[in-house]
């Protein structure tokens, strides 16, 4: 027997995923897990008729399962009754994944783990390879997967593949009204008093200069969606991280999100037991107080949070200054020489005076005065900053007073300046404002080389899906 199984706790991306797995492996029975959370319970309610026929836990006669396809996790644990035979390796194991490796991994099997923003996109890339026709249903669900757990396209794991994905699906006829039905359900009034007792016990803390949220609560019954709610906590408060955990019967249940690409959830999380991928994780626990939980997060968050980057990392220097008694025209020289759009001006002791940009020297050279010094047609306002002053100040400064640049001052003696590349380099890598070398110009990119990579692409795509076959 083949059996295809995902976590508990199921989301759209891993539920869909297993019905994307069906379409390549189509002797294999869907595993129903133990749990499902309430939006993808609703979506099942209303399409059962449409779906494939799903094999429920307690009907699973364990021993004669001889393969395991495994969705959106590696982690034996969070697939219920089947952890004992995994563990001991008893059946075959075939991973579709797009978390990030962790010490709990089941560490056998083939593993088609990718760093891509949800599980269902690689899924749909071999159903795509295969030709493999879909219907407009099975578009929608498979989109549902990729747009939760992608956030749209909003959170910082998105990569263009889940674009291509959903562009793929959409063509077969991914129904966009049901998929921002389901992504966006009210809020029940039980999750409503919950959201409200956690906005009321909420505490804003600041980690190297992050500001975080954590809150508890507690509920005499099990009340769903702790996840989204931790979510719109968030969104509620204009925070990028936000931990929570509530207390519901017996146990507690432990929450996390980030959509900030320098805090890794997963990372936190793990001294309570927490799983998941850097941008969403989870974990359950039992007998422990909520001071002891706090204790652990605050004292993870310190551990896996680094120190925040300064005005000394990222600046220029040394730097070109000019005497507030050169001429526009000798500024003006030394700009075009240089390609700078601006330059810091000191007087004859050697301290920051203003600064001048491009704008203002073409202002002065219009109207024919590129013989007055600089010193008259200096910024007003001069905004600077220490050398240990953090991006993301530096960057606040720059938005508020709209200016491109920020000498950086140290005992009145400019020892660096700060651009909006410098800023914007460092946010979003090196390569963030160039054009790649090979197509800067057209007429200089080889097509046949891009052509001969396809070809290669197909024939290993080929391959990989030969052995699918064989070995289904």
């Amino acid at each position: 027997m083949e059996i295809i199984a995902t976590h508990v706790s199921s989301d759209f991306d891993s539920f869909a995923g297993m019905v994307a797995a069906k379409k390549l492996y189509p002797d294999a029975e869907i595993l129903l897990p133990s749990s499902i959370n309430q939006n993808v319970r609703k979506f099942i309610s209303l399409h059962e008729d449409a779906l494939p026929a799903f094999k429920e836990q307690k009907n699973l006669d364990v021993q004669s399962i001889k393969r395991v396809i495994i969705i959106d996790t590696k982690i034996a644990s969070r697939l219920g009754s089947l952890k004992e035979i995994i563990e001991d390796k008893k059946v075959e194991v075939i991973i579709f994944d797009h978390h990030q490796k962790s010490a709990e991994d089941i560490g056998y099997g083939i593993d088609y783990t990718k760093k891509v923003g949800a599980t269902v996109t690689l899924l749909v890339d071999f159903i795509k390879k295969r030709k493999i026709k879909i219907s407009p249903f099975e578009a929608t669900l498979f989109s549902l997967g990729i747009y939760e757990d992608t956030g749209s396209f909003s959170f910082p794991n998105t990569s263009y593949k889940d674009f291509e994905a959903a562009a793929f699906l959409k063509k077969n006829g991914a129904n966009m009204f049901v998929i921002s039905k389901f992504l966006n359900l009210s809020l029940s009034s039980e999750q409503h008093k919950l959201l409200e007792k956690l906005i009321s016990g909420l505490k804003k803390i600041n980690v190297f200069e992050k500001e975080i949220i954590i809150s508890s609560a507690q509920s005499a019954s099990f009340v769903e969606g702790l996840s989204v709610l931790t979510r719109k906590l968030g969104q509620v408060e204009d925070v990028d991280v936000v931990i929570c955990w509530v207390k519901m019967k017996d146990k507690i249940y432990i929450v996390a999100r980030s959509d900030d690409p320098g805090v890794n959830v997963s990372k936190i999380l793990e001294p309570v037991g927490g799983g998941g991928h850097t941008q969403a994780s989870s974990a359950v626990l039992k007998n422990i107080t909520f001071g002891k939980i706090e204790n652990m997060i605050i004292s993870s968050l310190y551990k896996n949070i680094k120190k925040p980057v300064m005005a000394k990392d990222i600046m220029s220097f040394p730097i070109r200054v000019v005497n507030e008694k050169d001429s526009i025209a000798a500024v003006n020289g030394l700009l075009q020489k240089y390609g700078h759009t601006g330059i810091p001006i000191i007087d004859s002791e050697n301290n920051l005076v203003g600064i001048i940009t491009r704008k203002d020297i073409d202002r002065a050279v219009k109207h024919g005065l590129s013989h007055a010094p600089v010193k008259g047609f200096k910024s007003r306002g001069l905004i600077t900053t220490g050398p240990n002053t953090t991006v993301e100040e530096i960057q606040r400064l720059m938005i508020e007073n709209g200016i491109g640049r920020i000498p950086v001052v140290q005992k009145s003696r400019v020892i660096g300046i700060v651009t909006r590349k410098d800023v914007l380099r460092y946010l979003h890598g090196r390569d963030y404002l160039k054009y790649p070398s090979s197509l800067k110009h057209e007429h200089d990119f080889d097509f046949s080389v891009l052509q001969a990579r396809e070809r290669l692409y197909s024939l290993m795509q080929e391959k990989i899906i030969k052995i699918f076959e064989i070995r289904s």
